[in-house]
Parts: C-alpha cells; structure tokens; sequence
C-alpha cells in the first residue's frame, strides 16, 4: 500500500478542489480589477494633461498677442525688479512699468503682424527676441545689460513656470490615487 492519505469522500474532495479554485480565481480576478483601475486613473490623469497642453498650445497659435500679454503679466513682477531703478526713469513706479509692458505687447503684435504678412511664419519667434527693443528704449541701460537683465528675468520665471506645472501634476496625481 501506498502511504497517501485517502480522503473518505471523493465528492467532498473534488468539491473542496473547486472551492480553492474558485477562491484563487476570485483573487486573481480582483488584483487584475485592482491593476485596471490603476491603469485607469492613469489614463485619466495623461488625458487631462494632455487635453489641457493642447487646449494652451491652441490658444497660443490663435491669440498670440493676447498669449504674450499674459505671459508679461506673469513676468511683470520680476521684470519690475530688474528694472526700477533706470537711468530714464529713476523712479519707475509699477503702473508706470506695465503700461511700458503694454507698449512691449503691442510692438511684439507689430512684429508678428509683420512677419506674417511676408509669410515669414518660421521667423515669428523672433519678435520674442525682438521684445527687448521697447525695454531698452524705456530703460536707457545699455543693450548687454538689457539683455541680460530680460535673460536672467525670463530663466527665473521659466523655472517658476517648470516648478508649478510639476507641482500640479504632483497634486494631480495624488488626487487623483486618494479619491480615483
């Protein structure tokens, strides 16, 4: 004889091997569903990020005055700092400042406008560079300083940019793993 241990009832044997099957399969079935749902909220996150770059990218080829305006709104405050204390106007207030800003918005929509009407489209990111004429008419500085007080202020705020959109998309994810 062997040494196997017989299991009285055959029926009740098979019928515990269909249970334990059963029960692995359930828990399989779940830690697939589990995965799933975090593809999901993944997919969930990738797609509002992705709607919302499309959305700004649209916006910024339909509207680019509107899109540089904005864009000196938020570089207003540093540019400020950079530039109070010129030697054309030593006590350069804010007001006074963003309305040259404006000044600045409309001679980058004249150089666009321009560009476009030659059909010199490729060249239109340089009216970006060409921004820098206005603060150096309305600073007085000399043209390297203008220019590296405009770069110095453009990486700093760029960074800032950087450092917000990847804490969004931190705080976005997080939301979206607590409450799916």
């Amino acid at each position: 004889e062997t040494n196997a241990v017989r299991c009285p009832d055959p029926e009740k044997a098979e019928a515990m091997i269909r249970l334990i099957q059963e029960v692995k399969a359930e828990g399989n079935a779940e830690a697939t569903a589990a995965e799933e749902v975090d593809v999901s909220s993944s997919d969930r996150i990738r797609e509002i990020l992705y709607g919302a770059f499309e959305k700004a990218v649209s916006f910024a080829k339909n509207y680019p005055a509107i899109n540089i305006l904005l864009l000196l709104m938020l570089m207003s405050g540093l540019l400020y700092l950079f530039f109070r204390h010129s030697p054309n106007i030593p006590d350069l207030r804010y007001p006074e400042f963003f309305v040259a800003l404006l000044y600045t918005t409309n001679m980058y929509t004249i150089y666009t406008i321009v560009f476009d009407f030659f059909c010199l489209s490729t060249l239109s990111a340089l009216s970006i560079f060409l921004t820098i004429i206005p603060f150096k008419q309305f600073s007085g500085f000399s043209w390297w300083r203008t220019i590296l007080k405009f770069t110095v202020a453009s990486v700093v705020i760029f960074t800032l940019l950087v450092l917000l959109v990847v804490l969004g998309v931190f705080l976005l994810g997080a939301f979206a793993e607590k409450f799916g």
